[in-house]
């Protein structure tokens, strides 16, 4: 038994995740130091060695990691950019013997997004990356371990640090939603004189990254003395009919100029909306670079999009779950990304790169 045993079976008998009995023996990243001193206790009593554990490591297994956000298409296509930062890193994953496994639901379906965390725990991958984006059931899943101890978030953080903080690896990359809030507030009050209504088109239903944005805009203009804008609540949709109704029910007798902030990668469906409805002299602060929204800023429709560099985010998320599970490097629990200013003069054409 003794000559047998495995850094499973330390971690076993400690009540501790595999990752944490390495950290331990490597002395990486963050443990308790009564948890330390309990590893070090057992591996003195069973008299496990260090090196056998490095020997598996290098029979080349290959190390799988699961991936859950909603289907590519959806908030037109905001999702797909986020994809093909995924793919673009997964690429390079590859040959250091990782296999990623996409599971993708239906955000707008509450049993769709229950089903796929069903079956993205059954799959038990070493480690996952998750988008977040209805609080509710990553919480819950996140609170029970359900997918395990090594999770890094992209685009949307949990509202509640506590599920997160037993994890052995975590960690959140993505924009600060009350600062890019706050930020659209800034860019609005540039635009549009204090005598015209601005108008907030309020999509969040819960959700807690666009929650905070519409948040942050509505301090900056109280924090400025600026006039109250002007609060729509709407039901978030890929529909340009829906969004037509909404504006029609909400805006009446706005005159000529109006300013319309639009917490989304739906933006392209509002300020649509508004050409369709007649609205006159519309400036209109928006979010993501998706192909409609870039249309539409470039013809000027638009006066700026902010951007929350979705492909850098989720390709970084699955690097930095590499770094920490795959290298055994200390990653960062927060990384906390600028938020870029488009307008229709610093847009870039398709097929064209930044640097």
């Amino acid at each position: 038994m003794m000559n047998r045993v495995t850094i499973k079976d330390i971690a076993r008998l400690a009540g501790v995740s595999i990752g944490t009995v390495d950290r331990v023996v490597h002395k990486r990243g963050r443990v308790s130091e009564e948890t330390r001193l309990k590893v070090l206790s057992i591996i003195r009593e069973t008299g496990y060695q260090t090196d056998m554990f490095a020997s598996r490591l290098k029979k080349g297994s290959r190390i799988r990691y699961g991936v859950l956000m909603p289907r590519p298409e959806q908030d037109s296509g905001y999702w797909k950019l986020c994809m093909d930062g995924l793919v673009s890193c997964e690429k390079d994953l590859h040959p250091q013997g990782v296999d990623i496994e996409y599971f993708l639901f239906d955000r707008f379906s509450e049993g769709d997004i229950a089903l796929t965390l069903q079956k993205a725990e059954e799959a038990a991958c070493a480690g996952y990356v998750l988008a977040p984006v209805v609080p509710g059931p990553f919480r819950d899943t996140l609170a029970r371990q359900a997918l395990g101890r090594n999770i890094v978030l992209f685009d949307t953080d949990v509202p509640d640090r506590r599920v997160v903080q037993d994890l052995d690896i975590y960690s959140f990359i993505g924009p600060d939603n009350y600062m890019a809030g706050s930020l659209a507030g800034r860019l609005m009050s540039l635009l549009v004189s204090p005598e015209k209504p601005v108008y907030v088109v309020d999509l969040s239903e819960g959700e807690h990254h666009i929650s905070r944005r519409v948040e942050g805009f509505f301090e900056y203009y109280r924090k400025k003395n600026l006039p109250e804008p002007r609060r729509i609540v709407g039901k978030d949709t890929d529909s340009l009919k829906e969004a037509e109704a909404l504006l029609k029910e909400s805006i009446r007798g706005a005159g000529r100029g109006l300013g319309l902030f639009v917490p989304n990668a739906t933006t392209h469906l509002y300020v649509s909306a508004c050409r369709n409805l007649h609205f006159k002299d519309v400036e209109a602060v928006g979010f993501d670079p998706v192909d409609e929204n870039l249309r539409l800023l470039k013809e000027g429709e638009i006066a700026f999009l902010l951007s929350q560099r979705p492909d850098y985010q989720a390709s970084q998320a699955l690097s930095n779950l590499h770094r920490a599970y795959g290298a055994k490097q200390d990653i960062p629990d927060q990384v906390i990304l600028p938020v870029d200013i488009l307008s229709p003069e610093n847009c870039l054409s398709s097929g064209e790169e930044s640097f």
